[in-house]
């Protein structure tokens, strides 16, 4: 959470900020540890997009963190079929030739532009895609890409919020495949450059831009300092009440703790916000590191990793990356590091506290989909309860509601996770541009 009393002028410099931080150190889920030679990562581990909100990050934090691109040779993605690893297709038109889908299932794909558009606003990612590419791709394609990246099920996953792109695509063309081009065709025109996706992480990992950011706050940033309640105040602004028993006034909040924290801390002054936070689920993960001596892994198992689909499931595993392959530095030279993420909306009954459980799927999935005997080597096992939230159908219907909510209390805002879009670039982004408006703003005025 972050308050900000206003001192003098709303956006002068002497507005006092401070960010309370419920851990002991900062980043918290993207912040992976060292450990047995290698650098295994938080939640996010690599982070995929056109540069978004990570774009000149760490310029003028001090420190700047260097970034790293993936190393070359990452692009091929393999998907389990039938019980073995599968190159994924790389494009629309590798779609056609893969071997992974069957004549029909082609057909529809080169069908889409023709199809309608949809009507439900609240229509899930597994809807969406059967609808439009039909139900080989969703199953084959489709579902682990979403494991993969919200560790959901595309049936839990409202396409409004998880995809947006794709779904303005359908909603303004008439079609993905040719929505996608037009709009790509129109930001040419409009002269923006075009965004080169990349696959990126930093020097010593994500810590390093964490560590960059607690270097700029220096003592604004207070670790170790959960909120245990927050009260309106009498003529407008807030009092938080930390754990600690101490208690800040501020006339902005910007509460950026996930939805199941910030519902336990604003039930109190702030029941019907709190209400529309209870329902959005959290899931829960855990992430297992693997290492092999280089000798003991064959030349073919080189790339970004692999992903398991639901139908090809025999364990709570969804997918692996080849952690040291994607970045340098990761293990040491004649090592070689596997991260296998665990859990998820796929697996209801995920214990994540069975670390024993977890070692043993993490191994026998491993060995089974590479052909490797040698056994991996355990470097770290991380949980991460309710790490990452499941954006269900109606999730768009329940954020404009919270707006709604937030609108009725001048200087309360909620950012993060939980609302919209849980990778880092969109996070980031978010908060930048929530920081751009809260600067441009006049101060809050008490309301009747």
């Amino acid at each position: 959470a972050g308050a900000a009393r206003r001192v003098g002028g709303w956006g002068q410099p002497d507005v006092g900020r401070t960010v309370q931080e419920a851990r002991a150190r900062g980043g918290g889920l993207i912040v992976g540890e060292g450990k047995g030679g290698v650098l295994g990562g938080g939640v996010a581990e690599a982070v995929v997009g056109a540069g978004g909100g990570l774009q000149g990050r760490g310029d003028g934090l001090g420190r700047g963190p260097r970034r790293q691109e993936a190393e070359g040779g990452v692009e091929n993605r393999y998907i389990v079929h039938k019980g073995r690893l599968a190159a994924l297709p790389g494009g629309p038109g590798a779609a056609i030739t893969t071997p992974l889908l069957s004549l029909g299932a082609k057909l529809r794909i080169l069908g889409e532009p023709w199809r309608k558009r949809g009507t439900d606003e609240q229509e899930s990612f597994g809807s969406f895609i059967a609808r439009r590419f039909g139900p080989q791709v969703l199953e084959r394609f489709a579902e682990p890409f979403a494991s993969g990246i919200y560790a959901g099920v595309p049936e839990r996953m409202e396409m409004a919020s998880c995809f947006p792109k794709i779904w303005k695509a359908e909603r303004e063309y008439g079609s993905v495949i040719g929505g996608m081009g037009k709009m790509a065709k129109a930001r040419r025109q409009a002269g923006e450059p075009r965004k080169k996706m990349a696959t990126i992480s930093f020097d010593d990992g994500n810590r390093a831009l964490v560590e960059s950011l607690e270097q700029w706050l220096g003592d604004r940033l207070r670790l170790d300092t959960p909120v245990a309640q927050v009260d309106p105040l009498q003529g407008g602004g807030f009092r938080v009440q930390l754990g600690s028993g101490e208690s800040l006034e501020c006339d902005t909040l910007v509460v950026a703790a996930p939805a199941p924290k910030a519902k336990d801390f604003l039930a109190e002054g702030f029941a019907d916000i709190a209400h529309e936070l209870e329902p959005i689920p959290f899931l829960d993960l855990a992430s297992i590191h693997l290492a092999l001596d280089k000798k003991d892994v064959p030349e073919t198992l080189r790339g970004f990793g692999f992903l398991i689909p639901r139908q090809e499931s025999r364990s709570p595993v969804l997918g692996c990356l080849y952690s040291s392959q994607i970045f340098a530095g990761r293990a040491q030279e004649d090592r070689m590091l596997f991260r296998l993420l665990l859990g998820g909306a796929r697996n209801p009954d995920f214990d994540p506290e069975d670390r024993e459980s977890h070692v043993a799927a993490a191994r026998s999935t491993f060995a089974d989909l590479t052909g490797i005997e040698t056994e991996a080597q355990l470097i770290h096992h991380q949980v991460w309860p309710r790490a990452l939230p499941l954006y269900e159908p109606g999730h768009q219907a329940r954020l404009a509601r919270l707006e709604s909510l937030t609108a009725r209390t001048p200087g309360l805002y909620l950012t993060g996770v939980s609302y919209g879009g849980s990778s880092v670039p969109r996070c980031i982004e978010n908060a930048r541009l929530l920081a751009e408006r809260l600067a441009s703003s006049p101060a809050p005025q008490a309301t009747t």
